[in-house]
């Protein structure tokens, strides 16, 4: 009996030893692991999750970049591209900001002057309302009948869609948000302005970390920091993977397919936002000149493995030619690009 009971105790010791043992084994491995992973990043390389969406990339570590890396496209190049533009369609001002979505190098050309966004910022309101619905789900199916008080301070547009939220007619939520986005919607904008508490506004600005500059009613944004809407999106690192992904989704179906989307070949997904104001007041907007046009459009060109951001804003007096000039910085990028993997 007390030889079993020797064995027993010997072989509780064996096991003991031998889980300890395992135990020790399986943390020297992961510090091994999770150092190699570590070391490997080197200063221009952001990890992502690669899964079953199609527009969203989760990032999984990211280091910091530099700007201008002259890898992807050579800064020099950009400014005398846009030098060539603003003389041949006659611009007063064109403002861009690239940035790699692989690795996060990116370019800017007058990435922090300050312009009227005007529809543009219906991409955050998009946010800030998917943002709401995460908390109180049954928000999408609320209904609401438009009325012709939501047309009030409706700006006219010079681009307009066939489509539109109707007068008399019931919507959801859900709906008028679509409308707000596919069809840059100003109806749907300002019933959709009205049902999101503005706290849902203010923390999408604060959180994303995009500030503005803002004179009693007028807000005004760089291009730098309008990208930062797109990157969140992207990255999904502020709404949902599915809220992100069902806000690009919106975005790469607008109506709207000059600008940007005219300068990639057709078939490569574009998701962006375009706006436009005009100035025949001079107690509208700061520092703008009567007459003045302000026209632009940001957003993510999904290039075959190497996706960007390219945003870019313009003033000038002619809307038609400051649409050319957007879209052909956006083909010089792509050419770009393209030109790095053939």
């Amino acid at each position: 009996m007390k030889n079993f009971i020797y064995q027993k105790i010997n072989s509780k010791k064996f096991f003991g030893f031998t889980s300890i043992f395992f135990i020790l084994i399986t943390i020297f491995l992961v510090i091994s692991i999770v150092h190699i992973n570590l070391t490997s990043v080197d200063s221009n390389e952001i990890s992502h999750e690669r899964g079953t969406y199609k527009l969203i990339s989760p990032i999984l570590d990211c280091q910091a970049v530099n700007s201008g890396d002259e890898s992807v496209v050579n800064s020099n190049d950009v400014k005398n591209t846009i030098s060539l533009l603003k003389e041949k369609y006659n611009l007063q001002e064109m403002a861009v900001y690239f940035r790699d979505l692989n690795d996060g190098p990116w370019v800017g050309v007058k990435e922090h002057e300050f312009f009227e966004p005007a529809s543009l910022l219906k991409l955050p309101l998009l946010i800030s309302f998917l943002s709401y619905s995460e908390d109180f789900p049954d928000v999408f199916k609320k209904k609401i009948v438009v009325t012709e008080a939501n047309q009030v301070n409706a700006l006219e547009k010079n681009i307009s869609s066939s489509q539109s939220l109707d007068v008399g007619k019931e919507y959801t939520l859900e709906q008028v948000a679509e409308s707000m986005i596919l069809h840059s919607d100003n109806v749907a904008f300002n019933i959709l302005s009205k049902e999101v508490p503005n706290s849902y506004v203010n923390d999408v600005f604060s959180s994303i970390g995009v500030s503005f500059s803002q004179s009693g009613s007028d807000l005004t944004l760089s291009v730098k920091d309008y990208a930062s809407f797109f990157r969140v999106l992207f990255n999904a690192s502020y709404l949902t993977r599915k809220d992100s992904e069902k806000a690009l989704d919106l975005l790469a179906r607008a109506d709207y397919k000059d600008g940007l989307v005219a300068g990639v070949p057709k078939g490569v997904v574009v998701a962006h936002k375009f706006g436009e104001r005009s100035f025949q007041d001079p107690t509208l907007g700061q520092n703008v000149t009567i007459g003045e046009k302000q026209f632009h459009d940001c957003g993510i060109i999904y290039y075959p493995e190497r996706p960007y951001i390219l945003c870019v804003m313009t003033r000038g007096f002619n809307m038609v030619d400051q649409q050319k000039s957007i879209k052909d910085i956006s083909a010089f990028f792509y050419n770009k690009i393209n030109d790095l993997h053939n």
